[in-house]
């Protein structure tokens, strides 16, 4: 039986790092995450704001920017297996 050719991996494994906040009005209740941790907060009419990591496309004039959130259209561009841990709100001071 012939062994079967190893094939290289054609892409590179990076992480990401994203550190940053929102003022958000104390109108908006946050919803909870089972654990206890701020994943989004509500809206008056029922919908939930959450966070989500997206790309951001640049033109090539840098006139304009596009932004891609479906891990389809990411792996369209080369970026594939989106993974993370951890994308919650956390209170930075209380007023």
């Amino acid at each position: 039986m012939e062994e079967m050719e190893e094939m290289e991996d054609p892409t590179k494994r990076y992480g990401f790092d994203v550190i940053g906040g929102f003022s958000v009005r104390n109108e908006l209740e946050p919803d909870y995450t089972y654990y206890g941790n701020i994943n989004g907060f509500k809206l008056p009419d029922g919908r939930i704001i959450r966070l989500v990591a997206a790309l951001e496309i640049e033109s090539v004039d840098g006139a304009s920017y596009e932004y891609v959130t479906s891990e389809k259209e990411m792996a369209e561009l080369g970026m594939e297996g989106l993974d993370y841990a951890k994308l919650e709100f956390d209170l930075l001071d209380e007023q």
